[in-house]
């Protein structure tokens, strides 16, 4: 699964330093994103608007992906407790 927000970078043949330093952000911040740690701000939405994207669609498929890595992370965390015999729902 990767994020869109990475998958257009690369599609420019950026890195991420270039591509955060045409968002003006930092390359922390596009990292968390990519990652999908963090949502888009307003700010980096406006940013990628420079960008010929569809930026509602973009924010629409970047939230999905948040959604599923957080779904996915949370799975994750409940079969560790579980395995780990602090998940007990008694």
């Amino acid at each position: 699964m990767e994020s869109p927000i990475r998958r257009i970078r690369k599609k420019l043949s950026l890195s991420q330093y270039q591509f955060s330093l045409a968002l003006g952000i930092s390359q922390s911040l596009l990292s968390q994103i990519e990652s999908g740690y963090i949502s888009l701000s307003k700010g980096v939405v406006k940013a990628l608007s420079q960008f010929d994207f569809d930026t509602k669609k973009l924010v629409s498929l970047q939230q999905k992906f948040v959604e599923r890595r957080r779904s996915e992370w949370n799975r994750k965390l409940v079969a560790k407790l579980r395995r780990d015999g602090r998940w007990n729902l008694q």
